[in-house]
């Protein structure tokens, strides 16, 4: 060998080999060359083994995990929310490890993903699709409202931004189990208008989208009291919101007795001094309602205030001129 080029063919495979050189002259040999080493890639590498996730109610901050390729340089990563991968969410070309980080899912979103690894030779196949749902997040504080003989208005808070609805079930409360009442819109609010006299309804509320469902809400009951042929009697003291609101000149008061009492409503400027008094005397069970004339009253914040015996309520209002 006269040049200072060796080649080598037949070698196998991801296999480390050892060399080292040395010169020969008319006075002989010289001394060997440091020890390198190199080690062989001649074939393209293997489709990527998914590991992590896989599955339903996954955390909307999540890293997609798979098991590591021999001899692979980068790994390519799709995320996409359909399996033939037309709608890509996310393609990163620059992963070295085995592991891709995603934050800012959609809730209730189902996502397919896939990864395929590159060495020096080239890119080898794409791995198995593999897919998840995330979370969605379930509504809470559910409260219940008797708003006519037949008739309990549900309201709850809604914590999710991608619902497409909500599932309202119900159940009588010596009843077991719950049914599905009604599958309605992404509103927050839901009239029941099927209620019979004299029974225990029990309610609650979850969230769903076309791949996922949330968990439930907050368990919420109520009494309905009274026969077809009583006034609507209220189960505990209340005071709603004055309406209009904000007014100009006049509202309306709404509040509820649910037994016989001596009621106070009082109005007060926001600098707590009385203005007037609406209402002093002993009144029957059952809402009431009653008109408040502004118009002697200058523009600004006024509280009412409905007291029966220990019970206080007391509520804001705007009048705008």
């Amino acid at each position: 060998m006269t040049d200072t080029l060796k080649s080598i063919t037949g070698l196998d495979n991801s296999t480390t080999f050892y060399w080292r050189i040395r010169a020969k002259n008319i006075a002989g040999y010289g001394e060997w060359s440091d020890i390198w080493t190199f080690t062989t890639i001649v074939a393209l590498p293997e489709k990527p083994r998914l590991l992590f996730p896989d599955g339903d109610n996954q955390p909307l901050e999540i890293s997609l995990k798979w098991r590591k390729v021999k001899d692979t340089e980068k790994y390519y990563v799709h995320l996409s929310t359909d399996s033939a991968f037309d709608n890509i969410v996310t393609i990163d070309s620059t992963v070295t490890d085995t592991l891709k980080s995603l934050i800012n899912l959609n809730e209730g979103q189902k996502y397919f993903w896939q990864v395929y690894a590159k060495n020096i030779v080239g890119v080898g196949p794409w791995s198995d699709v593999w897919n998840f749902t995330t979370i969605l997040k379930s509504p809470t504080n559910l409260t219940l409202e008797r708003t006519g003989l037949k008739e309990i208005t549900l309201t709850w808070d809604d914590n999710s931004t991608n619902e497409k609805g909500y599932i309202i079930e119900k159940k009588l409360y010596t009843d077991a189990d719950y049914v599905i009442t009604d599958i309605i819109n992404p509103v927050n609010k839901y009239i029941d208008n099927s209620v019979e006299q004299g029974m225990i309804y029990l309610y609650r509320v979850k969230a769903f989208t076309e791949f996922a469902e949330s968990d439930y809400s907050n368990e919420a009951g109520l009494e309905v009291v009274g026969t077809e042929d009583d006034e609507l009697i209220p189960i505990e003291y209340s005071i709603s919101q004055n309406y209009p609101n904000p007014f100009n000149p006049t509202t309306t008061i709404r509040f509820g007795l649910p037994k016989r009492s001596n009621a106070r409503l009082t109005i007060y400027d926001s600098l707590g001094k009385e203005i007037t008094t609406l209402i002093e005397k002993e009144m029957e069970a059952g809402y009431h309602e009653i008109v408040f004339d502004a118009s002697r009253l200058t523009s600004g914040i006024y509280f009412y205030n409905l007291t029966c015996g220990s019970h206080v309520s007391v509520k804001k209002m705007l009048l705008l001129k």
